[in-house]
């Protein structure tokens, strides 16, 4: 796990807007580092502190990497897909080729357009 410090240095931020701010930060990037992968726990891994010239926060459980996803991306019409015998379009070709797929491995689904998945290891 790995750990992340922000300092910002402002003008003077007026004193009633720092619990908002507070609130609205520790909100924001708990749920960042839950979706980055953070396991839920006991420990709140984001702290957040202000002054009248600075907002800090620091994130202490930050994961190397993202986790793997997979993304289904829709394509062309079946009626557009295909011609009169049965062959594939330019319109299937040209989405095929552009998330390097086969048009075997493109499959159709129940609302007549086919579809692409592609599964995506996580960045680090």
């Amino acid at each position: 796990m790995a750990e992340y410090f922000f300092e910002l240095l402002t003008q003077e931020i007026p004193a009633w807007m720092h619990e908002a701010a507070h609130a609205a930060l520790l909100q924001q990037l708990t749920k960042l580092t839950h979706d980055l992968g953070e396991p839920a726990g006991d420990r709140n891994p984001v702290i957040v502190n202000s002054t009248p010239r600075r907002i800090i926060f620091f994130l202490s459980r930050i994961p190397l990497r993202e986790s793997d996803r997979e993304e289904e991306v829709k394509g062309p019409p079946i009626k557009a897909a295909y011609d009169a015998e049965g062959k594939p379009t330019q319109a299937l070709l040209g989405f095929l080729n552009a998330r390097s797929k086969v048009a075997q491995r493109a499959r159709s689904c129940s609302n007549a357009f086919r579809r692409s998945s592609n599964r995506f290891a996580g960045r680090r």
